[in-house]
């Protein structure tokens, strides 16, 4: 119902962007949120509907696939410009360029279409996301289990990634980052052939995708006790928590990000990336200093904060859902 729901508002939306329609490929990272096909070479979403264009040779496996029963196109020719209607097209901003040159119409990215459409998940999207979640969780809490000082970073990062696609990821917006000793001061370094030193900080960062919805954690490991570095981890926890206290619906998502800043400015602390980012692939909320965007009912996104200090970082991302209150969907919360 969910892909169903985009594309009909789609439908609705499209002429308001002076286009004619909207022209998505299953190349495009978005094309699993209007529908679960895979076999076919563009769908097209005008104000009459949405229509899947096909090869006639790929009938019998598309049938198959279309759960949405939209209406498909079979092409004589093999030119997808025979049927697209006169004026601008729409696309994704994503598509391929020999794509984008294949198009015989005036073209323009979907951006703005492509926010208000897909603003923010549905229940039913949320139920597959929370899914995909509990997955991200136990591979992680395996994977930790394993972890030995003398792992190789690069070794770690690999177990993981195995792992998942294992356990019905269908890939990784980037690969899993596990980086430690002083290149954790950097927010997103590089996985190496380091090996793992006793004493050591290691931030685990890992973004897969889970039926098209991009997940994502980080944590940090500490390999010894350090009292200066606990402190730290104890500082990172209270912003997260600071954070959290604006995470309501109609609350500005700026302001989650005003008060992990303001709680760490205070102790001469600041760090270079936004607070929040969207879950699951979607266009909003972001919440950075000067942020317009509003948090609403199934907002989803990641709460990202960092500590980055000479010689060593710390690092964490949490998966966060509104409904009446902020549910945080991996099982290393920082708030109880």
């Amino acid at each position: 119902m969910s892909n169903e729901f985009r594309a009909n508002l789609a439908s609705k939306l499209v002429e308001r962007y002076d286009a004619s329609a909207l022209l998505i490929f299953p190349q495009n990272r978005d094309a699993v949120k209007f529908t679960s096909a895979k076999t076919f070479l563009a769908m097209l979403i005008d104000s009459d509907g949405a229509k899947l264009i096909a090869h006639r040779v790929h009938e019998e496996q598309l049938e198959e696939e279309n759960k949405e029963n939209y209406e498909i196109i079979y092409l004589k020719n093999g030119d997808i410009n025979d049927i697209l209607p006169d004026g601008r097209i729409l696309i994704p901003s994503d598509t391929p360029y020999y794509l984008r040159k294949s198009v015989k119409r005036k073209v323009s990215v979907a951006d703005e279409l492509f926010r208000r459409v897909l603003r923010k998940p549905t229940d039913e999207d949320l139920a597959v996301i929370k899914e995909g979640a509990r997955i991200l969780d136990s591979c992680l809490a395996e994977v930790l289990g394993m972890m030995e000082i003398g792992m190789r970073e690069s070794e770690i990062s690999s177990m993981l990634d195995s792992l998942l696609i294992k356990r019905g990821m269908d890939g990784f917006a980037y690969r899993s980052i596990v980086a430690s000793g002083k290149r954790t001061s950097c927010p997103l370094a590089n996985t190496t052939d380091k090996e793992i030193e006793k004493g050591d900080v290691i931030i685990i960062d890992t973004s897969p995708i889970y039926k098209g919805f991009v997940l994502g954690v980080a944590r940090t490991i500490l390999t010894e006790e350090d009292a200066e570095k606990i402190m730290y981890l104890e500082i990172l926890n209270s912003a997260a928590r600071e954070a959290l206290k604006y995470a309501r619906i109609g609350e500005r998502a700026e302001n989650m990000d005003s008060a992990a800043r303001n709680f760490l400015a205070a102790r001469n602390i600041d760090y270079p990336h936004y607070t929040a980012m969207p879950l699951g692939g979607f266009y909003a909320p972001y919440s950075y200093p000067g942020s317009e965007d509003i948090l609403e009912n199934n907002s989803a996104f990641f709460l990202t904060i960092g500590i980055y200090r000479k010689g060593f970082g710390l690092r964490l991302k949490h998966q966060i859902v509104l409904s009446e209150h902020a549910e945080i969907l991996d099982s290393f919360a920082v708030v109880k």
